[in-house]
């Protein structure tokens, strides 16, 4: 991480605390096994180690180089919980979901869920006649449940699992803001995203452009304004690496 980032000074200057941090915090972001935040931060520790310039960086690529490749081959090797939801989310079936409907059997992965939102806020929002305003952020998980409800998919009721698809949100911020607000909230939420990349563009920040365009990218796979750590992610984050670049006056 270049000191140029961060203006005439330097937030952190011990490169063996930094170092420490990321192996420290990145041991419970794998506890997590969400294949969401590990590719985010996969593609980010890669960029870390790419722009590392100065005294040492070529040693620092190298130990940092094996060290990837070692995390690798761990999750190629070993039989990992994350190994087995990401075979199962290869074998994503497509063709399945243009069912009339399903069984409370049938087995949907994320990749399938995901897919199925789209078909499924499209048709609540036809049969609603509601594209200009949306269902209400109130109603919209209720126009969802009903909709698994209608379409016979698992809604709980065994002892491991009492509400099945029941409380799944659309997993994708663009939908979930259409969902709840229209085409007016969808474009407000646009013109947000837009404004981010903007930002990040005119400060020319290499880490915050990064950034920006991952944060975006994780709003298509996740609707990251319902959950806190979501919220925190796209609101704090950004302005934390743009503040940290300017100089004192």
């Amino acid at each position: 991480m270049g000191e140029e980032e961060f203006g005439n000074r330097a937030v952190i200057k011990q490169r063996g605390l930094i170092l420490f941090g990321l192996v420290y915090f990145s041991c419970f972001l794998f506890l997590l096994t969400s294949k969401l935040i590990l590719v985010i931060y996969f593609c980010y520790i890669v960029y870390l180690v790419l722009s590392e310039k100065g005294k040492g960086s070529n040693v620092f690529k190298l130990v940092a180089g094996i060290l990837i490749a070692g995390m690798l081959a761990l999750f190629t090797l070993t039989d990992s919980p994350l190994k087995k939801r990401m075979f199962e989310e290869a074998g994503s079936n497509i063709a399945f979901l243009k069912q009339a409907s399903f069984t409370p059997g049938d087995y949907i992965t994320g990749v399938e869920f995901r897919l199925l939102s789209w078909r499924f806020v499209y048709e609540i929002l036809q049969e609603k006649h509601c594209w200009l305003k949306g269902v209400s952020p109130g109603d919209a998980q209720k126009a969802l449940d009903d909709k698994y409800r209608q379409m016979d998919m698992f809604i709980g009721g065994s002892p491991e699992n009492k509400t099945g698809f029941l409380g799944y949100h659309t997993h994708n911020q663009f939908l979930q803001a259409l969902l709840e607000t229209g085409i007016p909230g969808l474009v407000a939420f646009i013109i947000i995203c837009a404004g981010l990349i903007q930002m990040a563009l005119k400060s020319r920040n290499q880490s915050l452009i990064l950034l920006s365009i991952l944060l975006i990218c994780y709003c298509f796979a996740d609707a990251i304004l319902k959950t806190q750590y979501g919220v925190i992610l796209i609101a704090w984050f950004p302005l934390f690496i743009l503040q940290g670049q300017k100089s004192e006056k």
